[in-house]
């Protein structure tokens, strides 16, 4: 028995530490640049992240996520699996020469299009990425699939170690923000050598093509693609439309709020592999009373926790503006952008653990119907409000998507997975109006610390909001 729950404490640890490694990380590096560069350069090497993540992400066109499933799902048919790989390649490399080409040919175009200062070389590194990380995704899925999940942890790890690592160095000698790509383009081809290096990775230059056309193979993977990373998404969309129309200065400010954005959810997304995990295993053994229970109180739970951790943001936003970044002179604007983007983030901080049901209940297609329309939500409101308000409008039509997005979650499924979305809402302006309550007191952090957890749990209370019962929460 403690052996059991020995293995199983440390599955939970590693997953958790999969999906914050790679959100970690990811800040790290911003809160590097805005150190060691300051805004403008964060603006720049925002915008350019943004750019080589949304092309990467769509130019993967969901095969990985494909590779997985299908070969998962044929373990021990050595032959099926060798068809279905050598499926995915082909169609892998005519993804990644079309978007690489695209990148190589538009450079000069797209860096004279934009109100930010990068260099056209950042285009074409871009370009020069994509193929190494579409490949290592494919190496990614094939471990994770065949169940060598701790080589791919290993991997994984030793990839995002040197990406710090390279990434630091390149900013202690003042490398312009435009090449700090190449600090990832050169941790993609680390992760390519040591992946090779690995004891039943197959190299995926000698795998052979079959009769099955890159059509056939992208009929099936695009039902993979938009199935995650929602906030991902979101974001880098913000990133990309601002860098059309405001300075890299601006973009730098808006990156520093969205940053404390991203640390605002590092937690419910951390811990929803867990969900995913949880939920299947219960839906397959038919207990599905077990996983609206297990939706209902996580949901509670985390906007409870996460409108704590909200309030001592905004009320200590000077102190941790200034301890993250070292820059002063821009805590009202941050500031001013992150109480836009607050009501949004507290909403969908409470349903992106309870992604996982649509997995586990196989209507992942419902899933991804909902990312894109919020996605489109996001870059109309991004393309309506940007030119007018600037980095408040991008603030604005990320908490409009992240609304949408709350409203929408669940709308098409049973009854016994939606959540009483109007009780969430009268919770929010309980939060709100604690918010301003503290505000115009202005009180020391060691009173706020304790008291503001205090009476947020008193007005729940007293709103019911913790009251699980099906009829109550499900409406």
């Amino acid at each position: 028995m403690q052996n059991t729950a020995l293995k199983k404490f440390r599955d939970y640890s590693l997953t958790i530490s999969e999906s914050a490694i790679n959100l970690v990380v990811n800040l790290v590096i911003l809160i590097m640049v805005a150190r060691f560069l300051g805004e403008e350069a964060l603006g720049t090497f925002s915008y350019l992240l943004s750019l080589y993540f949304i092309f990467s992400f769509i130019s993967d066109l969901g095969i990985s996520g494909y590779v997985e499933k299908e070969i998962a799902l044929h373990i021990g048919d050595r032959h099926k699996q060798e068809m279905i790989l050598a499926g995915a390649v082909r169609a892998m490399r005519w993804s990644s020469i079309l978007f690489a080409t695209i990148f190589l040919f538009s450079s000069y175009y797209d860096a004279t299009h934009t109100s930010i200062s990068e260099k056209m070389a950042a285009y074409i590194i871009i370009g020069i990425i994509i193929p190494f990380r579409n490949f290592n995704g494919i190496k990614l899925a094939l471990f994770q699939a065949t169940g060598m999940h701790d080589v791919a942890s290993k991997l994984l790890i030793k990839k995002r170690a040197a990406m710090v690592v390279i990434l630091f160095f390149m900013l202690c000698i003042k490398i312009p923000p435009s090449y700090l790509l190449i600090g990832i383009l050169i941790s993609e081809i680390y992760f390519m050598i040591a992946a090779r290096q690995e004891v039943g990775s197959p190299n995926l230059d000698t795998v052979g093509y079959v009769p099955e056309s890159v059509m056939s193979v992208l009929e099936k993977s695009v039902r993979f693609l938009f199935t995650d990373e929602t906030l991902d998404i979101v974001l880098y969309l913000d990133f990309l439309i601002l860098g059309l129309f405001v300075s890299s200065y601006d973009l730098g400010v808006y990156a520093e709020a969205a940053i404390l954005a991203r640390i605002f959810l590092l937690i419910p997304i951390s811990i929803k592999p867990i969900f995913r995990k949880n939920y299947c295993d219960a839906v397959s053994q038919g207990n599905i009373t077990m996983v609206s229970n297990s939706m209902r109180k996580t949901a509670v739970l985390i906007f409870f926790l996460h409108s704590i951790l909200g309030l001592y943001i905004l009320l200590h936003f000077s102190d941790i503006i200034h301890w993250l970044f070292k820059t002063w002179g821009v805590e009202l604007v941050s500031f001013r952008i992150f109480t836009v983007l607050m009501p949004g983030l507290l909403m969908f901080s409470a349903v992106i653990v309870q992604e996982p049901i649509y997995e586990a209940i196989d209507r992942v297609h419902l899933l991804q119907k909902l990312i894109i329309k919020v996605a489109i939500v996001n870059l109309a409101a991004n393309f309506y409000l940007v030119p007018f308000s600037g980095i408040y409008g991008a603030a604005t039509a990320t908490a409009i998507a992240m609304f949408v997005y709350f409203i929408l979650f669940a709308l098409r499924l049973e009854k016994t997975f939606k959540t009483n979305k109007f009780l969430f809402l009268v919770a929010g302006a309980v939060v709100y109006l604690v918010y301003m309550f503290f505000q115009t007191f202005e009180l020391y952090f060691l009173i706020t610390s304790w008291l503001i957890p205090i009476v947020i749990f008193v007005f729940f209370y007293l709103i019911d909001f913790f009251n699980f019962n099906e009829k109550h929460f499900c409406k």
